[in-house]
């Protein structure tokens, strides 16, 4: 064991998917939260909801590569909801995850 050293924590990474659509999220565990980084397929500048099971729900922007942060979730459950336009098949919302 090395004394100082302050090796940070390995992310937990998600995948969602259907027959049109990827949804990647890795988790990184802080002190009080979690830190999430997402990425939805086909890449697109779309909103991404957060919903925790318990707690406000929390609104971010994929920019046009498709990816997005969300910093400071509470622990527990949680289901994103990604708002892709109907011409690439709509909305979609993932399954309930203990994060």
């Amino acid at each position: 064991m090395t004394l100082g050293t302050n090796t940070p924590p390995a992310a937990r990474l998600l995948r969602f998917t259907t027959a049109n659509h990827t949804v990647t999220v890795s988790v990184t565990t802080k002190t009080q939260s979690v830190a999430l980084a997402i990425a939805v397929t086909p890449a697109e500048a779309v909103d991404i909801d957060v919903r925790p099971l318990q707690g406000e729900v929390r609104h971010v922007h994929a920019n046009h590569r498709g990816t997005a942060a969300c910093d400071s979730v509470a622990r527990g459950p949680i289901s994103l909801l990604i708002h892709w336009p109907w011409s690439a098949g709509g909305p979609v919302r993932t399954s309930w995850t203990q994060v």
